[in-house]
């Protein structure tokens, strides 16, 4: 009768006293295989570095960081981290930190009717002139003309 390997092996480390089968004496399993976990994965470090910032951004883009903070976080040398970064997204980690807090942006300006100083601030931007030029970079417009866009 077949027997399932694992209920077989449940049967051999339950046995009396934890004696295990007689010497010389065999046994065929079936292979069921092996399921790989992300925990024990291999990760090329490549893509370990990617994750990684990744990580770090979606906890902390909104707040006032820098690169060199993101990298320092990671442990590789700015110019490691943008290069791979780079290879496996297609833009600089500098790029996707303003990519994230414009996004926010738009979401503060399109739901809230918070000013624009508070925007910035909630955002990570040193200032309100340094959002207002990015955003208008961006955008194609000013906040407030792309908020009265948002609203109709």
């Amino acid at each position: 009768s077949d027997v399932c390997s694992s209920d077989l092996l449940n049967r051999l480390m339950s046995r009396p006293g934890g004696r295990s089968p007689r010497r010389g004496s065999h046994m065929a399993l079936a292979h069921i295989g092996i399921t790989e976990r992300d925990s024990t994965a291999f990760v090329p470090q490549g893509q370990r570095i990617v994750r990684e910032i990744a990580a770090y951004l979606d906890k902390h883009a909104l707040t006032p960081i820098r690169v060199a903070d993101i990298v320092a976080h990671v442990g590789v040398s700015e110019r490691l981290a943008n290069l791979r970064y780079s290879e496996l997204t297609g833009h600089s980690i500098q790029e996707e930190l303003i990519k994230r807090r414009l996004a926010e942006a738009k979401r503060l300006l399109k739901n809230t009717a918070l000013r624009l100083s508070r925007i910035s601030s909630r955002c990570g931007f040193k200032s309100q002139i340094v959002l207002a030029h990015l955003f208008r970079k961006h955008a194609g417009m000013s906040m407030s003309d792309w908020r009265r866009t948002a609203a109709q």
